[in-house]
């Protein structure tokens, strides 16, 4: 094998490297994100009126949110409605996402699910 071939495949090799790490920090989804406040949304749902759940939740062991992909596959365990649009929105000072499932051109019905960042869900609210 001569210089020149073994440099073609030196190049090869380190491309192919250089696009399999910089391939692994892509994002896994292009799932738009908003923000809100989670203690905002905290205040008006600390009660447990009709609609609002504090506790029995599916989500209680730990599975680390990397982005909204991680999130909205988490908060699907926590949906109980029938639902075929979703958003997700994303606290950045506490780390908190709030996925909102729904019926497109329906009012209310809707079901808001909160996590942590690690997966843990902290409230689920319901839509009349």
């Amino acid at each position: 094998m001569g210089d020149s071939m073994k440099k073609i495949i030196c190049f090869i090799l380190v491309f192919s490297f250089l696009l399999l790490f910089t391939g692994c920090n892509q994002p896994k989804s292009n799932i738009e994100v908003s923000s809100f406040s989670y203690s905002e949304h905290a205040e008006i749902y600390k009660d447990n009126n009709p609609g609002v759940k504090h506790d029995g939740f599916k989500n209680t062991n730990e599975s680390k949110l990397s982005n909204a992909e991680d999130a909205l596959e988490r908060a699907k365990k926590e949906c109980t409605i029938e639902w075929d649009t979703s958003h997700v929105s994303f606290d950045k000072e506490l780390s908190v996402w709030m996925v909102s499932f729904y019926t497109e051109g329906m009012l209310g019905g809707d079901q808001c699910v909160y996590l942590d960042s690690n997966g843990i869900t902290l409230l689920i609210v319901y839509g009349e």
